[in-house]
């Protein structure tokens, strides 16, 4: 009885220990064969797709990058699937590029390449995907489309975020300030050129005084501007007719009643030639802006009667910023400008008290 026992009991033990070494052995070949999927399927590294647009439905080129940890072989396929939202909108190989591949083929969202020669060693890559035609993004925003590549041995993975458009706004108001200044009797001046005076005006009056024959006399105003149009501004003078006393005599246009041409003129006394009356007495004007108005530095120039015949005195073409007068700095023609006025009468000129009306008109070009 006692040997039966130990015999079973060897029997017994000697089962064990096989299934043991059974479970061993089946362990032991799938840990194994985990260990080679691991090693088969490495993971890429530092993966991304740097796209130039990720507004929906945007023509957009992509830059993918990835780090491999495996050497890829020669002739090897590596591909890039890009999520079935995207619309490959029929690019071609000539439109992938990168220094891993020769060969290329692209069937529905899939693009593959490999080196014909040599072999890919492990490192950093890039592959540019969109050199002339571009992939479509999605339509749907606010999505995430995830873009896998994949080596013979290493694989990775990036997501595109598509996103709407942020639209910036803003209104900036327009303005166009012009005014004109009274000038004390010395000189005005718009920073570089000048005008000398004799006589002080004010903003809204040019007042000769009493006329003394054969003896000119120089007044003037200062205009100043300041705009943000996008063609600046012209400031043009007209007016409404010759100085005229009530009697209906004239204080004619320099020179003589007939205005000099373009350039103007040198200032010249009145011929006063008896039974002539437009030689008596002859009043005219300058600007110091002669390069948009007048154009010749001082001479002096005629004024005709009406709006048909207005003269531009200042001018700029482009937006400034005012002058003294307005908080700023002078600046010649630009944004500010002397306007002069000079009168000389003969001692044939008829007495009375002789008035006329000049008006500036400034138009601002938004």
């Amino acid at each position: 009885m006692g040997k039966r026992l130990v015999s079973i009991l060897g029997e017994q033990s000697g089962r064990v220990t096989a299934s043991m070494l059974l479970v061993t052995l089946v362990v032991t070949m799938v840990l194994a064969g985990a260990l080679a999927s691991t090693a088969k399927a490495a993971t890429l590294s530092s993966v991304s797709d740097t796209i130039t647009s990720s507004a929906p439905g945007a023509a957009t080129s992509h830059v993918l990058a990835f780090t491999t940890i495996t050497t890829i072989a020669t002739a090897a396929t590596t591909s890039i699937t890009f999520d079935s939202n995207f619309n490959m909108n029929s690019i071609t190989c000539a439109d992938v590029s990168s220094a891993i591949l020769d060969t290329c083929n692209i069937t529905g969202h899939v693009v593959s390449f490999s080196l014909s020669s040599g072999s890919v060693a492990p490192g950093a890559h890039t592959v540019t995907i969109g050199n002339t035609v571009k992939i479509l993004n999605p339509s749907t925003a606010n999505t995430s489309y995830q873009i896998t590549i994949a080596t013979p041995s290493d694989t990775g993975s990036t997501w595109d975020a598509i996103v709407p458009q942020v639209e910036l706004t803003a209104d900036v108001n327009s303005y166009f300030q012009f005014v004109v200044h009274g000038v004390a009797a010395g000189t005005c001046s718009d920073g570089t050129e000048s005008i000398s005076t004799d006589v002080t005006s004010t903003d809204t009056s040019v007042p000769f005084g009493t006329l003394a024959a054969n003896t000119p006399v120089t007044l003037a105003s200062k205009l100043t501007a300041r705009t943000n149009a996008a063609d600046g501004f012209i400031v043009s003078i007209e007016q409404n007719h010759d100085m005229t006393a009530s009697s209906g005599a004239t204080i004619d246009t320099f020179q003589d009643g007939t205005p000099p041409g373009a350039g103007g003129a040198v200032w010249a006394s009145p011929t006063h030639v008896s039974g002539t009356p437009t030689t008596y007495g002859h009043q005219g004007f300058q600007s110091t802006d002669y390069t948009d108005g007048p154009n010749t530095a001082g001479n002096w120039f005629g004024l005709q009667d009406g709006h048909a015949n207005a003269v531009t005195v200042f001018a700029y073409g482009s937006p400034t910023a005012g002058g003294a007068a307005l908080g700023g700095t002078d600046v010649s023609g630009q944004n500010a400008a002397c306007v002069g006025y000079r009168t000389e009468i003969s001692d044939l000129q008829e007495p009375g008290h002789y008035e006329s009306r000049v008006m500036y008109i400034g138009t601002a070009t938004f």
